[in-house]
């Protein structure tokens, strides 16, 4: 929606919060508000104030929810963070003025964003198995001792 009407002040927003998210010394709270805004920026760029809101709205429960803070932590922890890369080509999109590569390369993101939250939940699942198993082990080992 954005690559028919984006600006260059707009495009150059753009490019300066994908500079903040490629900082490589900047936290990685610095480095999700800034990726908060590249989504919020390019939902306004839009003028769809619906989208707008939904963005922000979905930001929202990223952060208020504790499960999903969770997961993203465990994310992080795995080495998932925001790809700059994948924004990169978005903006490319943008600046050509390219809709359809836009729409292919925002949906492409979002997958991978959905894709990196699956494996962090899987990586969750397996250790609280592995937990499990290690009580289970712990508790035959305690049944199994002699009695004195």
């Amino acid at each position: 929606m954005a690559a028919g009407i984006i600006t260059e002040p707009q495009l150059a927003e753009l490019d300066d919060t994908l500079a903040t998210m490629s900082d490589p010394g900047i936290s990685p709270e610095a480095r999700e508000c800034a990726d908060r805004g590249f989504h919020t920026a390019l939902a306004r760029i839009t003028g769809n104030d619906v989208l707008v809101s939904m963005v922000e709205n979905l930001w929202d429960m990223r952060y208020n929810s504790p499960l999903c803070a969770y997961f993203f932590q465990r994310a992080r922890e795995h080495g998932i963070e925001p790809p700059a890369d994948q924004h990169r080509i978005i903006i490319a999109a943008l600046r050509d003025r390219d809709p359809e590569r836009a729409r292919v390369a925002m949906c492409e993101h979002l997958a991978k964003v959905t894709e990196s939250l699956l494996i962090a939940t899987e990586e969750n699942a397996r250790e609280r198995q592995r937990l499990k198993l290690v009580e289970r082990g712990s508790d035959f080992a305690r049944r199994a001792r002699p009695l004195r």
